[in-house]
C-alpha cells in the first residue's frame, strides 16, 4: 500500500505543479514559454488571428501585418507536436477572451495538414504539458484514456525535462522568446550555434509522405460553421533539389495557393524545413499581407485560394 501511494504521488505530482499559475516560468520545457502566450492573451480584440504549427512562430511578424493592413494581428503559437494533442484549445481559448476576429488565418508547413498523423510520439511532451495546463479535468480524462501509455509516460517526461535543464539560465525560458508578447505570438530564432541551410538540399521524404489535409479540413470547417471567415495559407518552404513532389500535396483541400519557394540560405537548419531566420521575416510576412488583403477584399463568398 505504502508503495501504491508512493507511486501515485510521483505520477500526480507532475500534475499538481503544472497546474499552478506560475510554472511555466521556471519549468525545463524549451516549448512552453511560447506556447503558454495562447493562453494568456486576453482582451487583445485582434482582427486577425493566425493560427497554425511553430512555422507561423517564426516567420510571421503581426505587428508588420498591423502597420501594413491598419488592422490588429495576434498570431497563437503552435508546434506539430502540440497540435495532435490539444488541436485548438489555443484558439477556443482566446476566442473566449476577445472579440471575434475579421479573419482566422491557418498558417501550415506544407507537410503538417494532416497533423494529427505527422507527429512522432516521442515528441508529444509540449501538447501534453499545454494539455495538463489549460485543459478540463474531462479533456486530460479523455486524453488519458485513448492514450494509456502516454498519460503513463508523461510524468517521467516531464521529471525529465526538468532536471536536464536545472539551472538559473536554462529555468527562466522567458529570456528564449524575449517579447513574444509585446510581439503578439512573433518569436526570433535564438537557439546558440545554430546554422543555415545551404543548397543543394533534399526535403525528407518523410515530411512529403502524406497526402491527406484532414486534420487542416475539419479545423476550418469548425469555424467556418461558427460564421467566421478563414483561409489557409501554406508556409514558404525551401527551394530544395527534390521540391518538385510538394505540388502533389492536398493544398486545394483546403482552398489555399501552393507554397513559396525560397533560398535554403533562409532557414535555420534545424531539421523541421520550415523555421525562418530572421532577416527573411519582412518578406515573408508582406506576402502573407498580400493574401490577406486579397481575401478581406474579396468578401466572405470570394474563394479563398490566393495566389502569393
Amino acid at each position: 500500500m505504502a508503495l501504491f501511494a508512493f507511486t501515485a504521488a510521483i505520477w500526480l505530482l507532475p500534475l499538481l505543479l503544472m497546474r499552478m499559475p506560475g510554472f511555466i516560468r521556471w519549468s525545463g520545457s524549451f516549448w512552453g514559454s511560447m506556447l503558454e502566450y495562447a493562453y494568456t492573451a486576453e482582451r487583445i480584440n485582434a482582427d486577425i488571428v493566425i493560427f497554425g504549427d511553430s512555422s507561423a512562430i517564426f516567420a510571421i511578424d503581426p505587428l508588420q501585418i498591423d502597420s501594413s493592413l491598419g488592422l490588429k494581428a495576434i498570431n497563437l503559437p503552435n508546434t506539430i507536436s502540440s497540435l495532435p494533442i490539444v488541436e485548438d484549445l489555443g484558439l477556443q481559448h482566446y476566442l473566449s477572451y476577445n472579440s471575434r476576429p475579421r479573419l482566422i488565418v491557418f498558417y501550415f508547413a506544407a507537410w503538417n495538414l494532416n497533423y494529427q498523423d505527422v507527429a512522432r510520439p516521442d515528441k508529444l511532451y509540449e501538447g501534453e504539458e499545454m494539455l495538463v495546463r489549460h485543459g478540463t479535468v474531462r479533456q486530460i480524462a479523455a486524453f488519458a484514456g485513448t492514450h494509456p501509455e502516454e498519460a503513463a509516460l508523461f510524468p517521467l517526461r516531464f521529471y525529465s525535462a526538468n532536471t536536464e535543464s536545472f539551472s538559473l539560465s536554462s529555468l527562466m525560458h522567458w529570456d528564449r522568446v524575449p517579447g513574444i508578447a509585446p510581439a503578439r505570438g512573433h518569436a526570433t530564432r535564438a537557439v546558440p550555434d545554430l546554422k543555415h541551410m545551404h543548397a543543394p538540399c533534399e526535403l525528407p521524404a518523410e515530411l512529403l509522405r502524406d497526402t491527406q489535409a484532414d486534420s487542416a479540413k475539419a479545423l476550418g470547417d469548425k469555424y467556418r460553421a461558427q460564421g467566421i471567415q478563414v483561409m489557409f495559407y501554406m508556409a514558404p518552404v525551401p527551394a530544395c533539389d527534390n521540391d518538385g513532389i510538394l505540388a502533389a500535396l492536398p493544398y486545394a483541400k483546403v482552398g489555399a495557393a501552393p507554397p513559396k519557394q525560397i533560398d535554403p540560405a533562409d532557414y535555420e537548419n534545424d531539421g523541421y524545413y520550415a523555421h525562418l531566420d530572421g532577416h527573411a521575416v519582412p518578406e515573408a510576412t508582406a506576402n502573407l499581407v498580400a493574401a490577406i488583403r486579397s481575401v478581406l477584399g474579396s468578401g466572405p463568398g470570394a474563394s479563398l485560394a490566393v495566389d502569393h
